[in-house]
């Protein structure tokens, strides 16, 4: 299913969904939000509709903008929205020792350097906070800022972002023992897994920290995936080109 060399087994081109999407799935993730919806609340999950998102509002009134080049639209954050995407199959599907997260985002200008941290992604457990992934704009200049956190401990990596969209993605792997942060196709670093992930998650939210939304995001979010195995390094590369 994972591929061989980065090239996933599924076609990746002509089908139903469109290349990129094919793309995506052929990987196997175990859920994935395109985030191309042009109206409604629905954030739909192309793996399983148990793990469907809700958009905090329509969709059409962000309102939804030109894509990441896959023919498809991606929405709007204006600093008010977020999608919720926790759902009790997502809570007992997230992979904490060994997974992936990713999502193609393209910040705002006008945050760049607003001194707010603005969160892309969340994912906490909230029952004693001692596991956590984020993914933010740092307060200051946008520095985008990689967080894995498990058994308390944790390890963060920041790189810079620019006026365009971005693949983003993280990997962990309890059994390699590694934390893996690429930008755009490339890893930038790597860290020592920090502990063993005992908790369960209660929030995952794209778009913001919490569903307030406090520290929302500003600017275009889409094609979030997760994935319950560290993705390579070329298949990362080949999912950061459309």
């Amino acid at each position: 299913m994972h591929g061989i060399g980065g090239v996933p087994l599924a076609s990746m081109g002509g089908g139903a969904l469109g290349t990129y999407a094919d793309k995506v799935l052929g990987y196997g993730p175990i859920a994935y939000w395109p985030l191309w919806e042009t109206s409604g609340t629905v954030a739909q999950c192309l793996v399983n509709p148990a793990q469907n998102g809700t958009y905090s509002a329509d969709v059409s009134g962000w309102p939804p903008g030109t894509g990441i080049g896959d023919g498809r639209t991606a929405p709007y954050f204006s600093g008010n929205d977020y999608v919720d995407c926790f759902t009790a199959t997502i809570q007992a599907a997230f992979p904490g020792s060994e997974g992936t997260i990713m999502i193609w985002t393209y910040p705002a200008a006008a945050s760049f350097n607003d001194g707010v941290t603005r969160r892309n992604i969340t994912v906490w457990d909230l029952t004693d906070f001692n596991e956590s992934i984020l993914l933010q704009k740092t307060g200051g200049n946008y520095d985008h800022q990689f967080t894995y956190r498990a058994a308390g401990v944790s390890v963060i990596q920041t790189t810079a972002c620019t006026g365009a969209f971005q693949h983003m993605a993280m990997t962990w792997s309890a059994a390699a023992n590694q934390v893996r942060y690429l930008r755009n196709g490339s890893q930038y670093n790597t860290d020592l897994m920090p502990g063993v992930w005992a908790g369960t998650i209660d929030l995952f939210i794209i778009g913001a920290a919490d569903n307030v939304p406090n520290n929302p995001t500003i600017g275009y979010l889409a094609h979030c995936a997760l994935f319950n195995f560290a993705l390579p390094n070329p298949a990362i590369a080949n999912l950061a080109s459309v």
